[in-house]
């Protein structure tokens, strides 16, 4: 940043080229701003007033600090801006820099749609169990349905065999 210009096709320009815009890792959150506006005749007149847009919308009190120093920025798209005045009150143009914070890579977008994947892959599994569990429990009962019906035609037969075996011995034993 020199002057508050950039350097477009080999020309100088006022405004931030998008190619030109830093993309921090999520660890470089701590900055440090340092600028300076000038003066001739007497540099001591000068004050300045910052604001880092996407963090802050006020701007800062007027003084002579020539550096800004912010720590801990959360991730995100940032403007950091700086303003000059005299004491008379002639103020400066705003001069802008942009830049951008990245996520930690497991905030990024490739970590979440990997955890969407990995929740849904859990739910479809947990559901293949859940049907597997299901047919082997109705399988289970069936076959346990089928024995029971069959033990109970068996009592049924049985019971049959030995009413008719008492009929027979009662006409038996009656025409006797």
């Amino acid at each position: 940043l020199f002057g508050g210009q950039f350097v477009q096709n080999q020309q100088l320009s006022q405004q931030q080229p998008s190619d030109q815009i830093p993309e921090l890792a999520s660890w470089q959150n701590n900055l440090r701003f340092q600028f300076a506006a000038i003066h001739y005749n007497d540099p001591d007149i000068l004050q300045y007033s910052t604001r880092i847009l996407g963090l802050e919308t006020k701007w800062s009190e007027w003084n002579t600090l020539t550096q800004r120093s912010i720590n801990n920025l959360p991730p995100g798209k940032y403007t950091f801006q700086v303003r000059a005045r005299r004491l008379d009150g002639l103020e400066s143009t705003i001069v802008s820099y942009q830049f951008r914070i990245q996520p930690p890579w497991y905030a990024g977008k490739a970590a979440l749609t990997t955890y969407v994947l990995a929740l849904i892959a859990l739910i479809a599994g947990l559901q293949i169990r859940q049907r597997r569990k299901f047919e082997t429990e109705k399988a289970l009962l069936q076959k346990r349905h089928q024995q029971t019906e069959a033990q109970q035609r068996l009592e049924v037969q049985q019971t049959q065999a030995e009413l008719s075996t008492s009929y027979r011995d009662w006409e038996t034993d009656r025409k006797s």
